[in-house]
C-alpha cells in the first residue's frame, strides 16, 4: 500500500512538474517575443528622426521650375493692394502682379490664387511648410513679414504660364518683369526672400493691413 500511494505521489510530481516546465518555457518565448518587439519598436522610433530629417532634406534641395508669391494686402489710399509675384527657373524672369481691391475682398486674391494651386496640384509645398522642412534640418528660415507663408508656394512642375495667365485675369494693371537669376531649389530660394520683397514693393506709399 505504501509503495502503491508512493508510486501516485510521484507521478503526480512528475505530471505537475512537467506543467511547470511547459508553463515556465511558455513563459520564456513570451518574454523572449516581448524584448523582441522592445527592440524593435525602440528601433522604429530611433529611425522616425531620421526619416524626418531625410523627407525635409529632400523637400529642401529638390528641384523647382518655379515659385509663386502672395504678399499680406496693404492700404493704398482707399484700396487695398496684394502683390503676385510668379517666377520661371528656366527664364530666370519673375513677373510682379498687383491686385487691388476693396477692404472686403483684400484676401480675395490670396485665396483663389491657393485655391487653385491646392486643387490643379496638391503636393506643392507652401513656404510655411518649407520653413518647418528648413527647421528639422536646423536651418532656419525667416519667412519676411510682408509675405503670406500660406499661400506662397514653390511649383515643382511648370505651370508657371498657365499661372501667370490666370493671374493676370485679376488685375487690369500691367505686370512688371524682374531679372532673378537661377534659383534651383527652396534652399537658395530662401536665402532670396529679402530680396523677392524688396523687388516686388509698390512704390506708393503705403499704409499697413489694419
Amino acid at each position: 500500500m505504501q509503495i502503491l500511494v508512493g508510486v501516485v505521489i510521484l507521478s503526480a510530481l512528475g505530471f505537475y512538474g512537467a506543467q511547470l516546465f511547459d508553463i515556465k518555457g511558455t513563459l520564456s518565448s513570451v518574454k523572449t517575443q516581448v524584448e523582441a518587439i522592445d527592440n524593435r519598436v525602440s528601433r522604429i522610433a530611433d529611425t522616425l528622426p531620421e526619416v524626418k530629417a531625410r523627407v525635409a532634406w529632400e523637400e529642401v534641395n529638390f528641384a523647382i521650375a518655379g515659385f509663386v508669391t502672395v504678399s499680406k494686402p496693404k492700404k493704398l489710399k482707399n484700396k487695398w493692394i496684394t502683390t503676385v509675384s510668379v517666377y520661371k527657373r528656366d527664364s530666370e524672369n519673375m513677373v510682379i502682379y498687383r491686385i487691388l481691391s476693396d477692404k472686403v475682398s483684400r484676401n480675395y486674391a490670396s485665396y483663389i490664387i491657393a485655391g487653385k494651386l491646392k486643387a490643379e496640384h496638391p503636393y506643392e509645398s507652401s513656404f510655411s511648410e518649407l520653413a518647418a522642412h528648413s527647421a528639422t534640418l536646423q536651418q532656419a528660415v525667416m519667412i519676411p513679414k510682408r509675405l503670406n507663408a500660406s499661400t506662397s508656394f514653390v511649383l515643382r512642375s511648370d505651370e508657371t504660364e498657365d499661372l501667370s495667365k490666370f493671374i493676370s485675369t485679376l488685375t487690369k494693371e500691367d505686370p512688371k518683369t524682374v531679372k532673378l537669376g537661377k534659383i534651383r531649389n527652396w534652399k537658395e530660394l530662401s536665402k532670396m526672400l529679402d530680396k523677392i520683397v524688396e523687388l516686388q514693393e509698390p512704390n506708393e506709399q503705403v499704409q499697413p493691413m489694419q
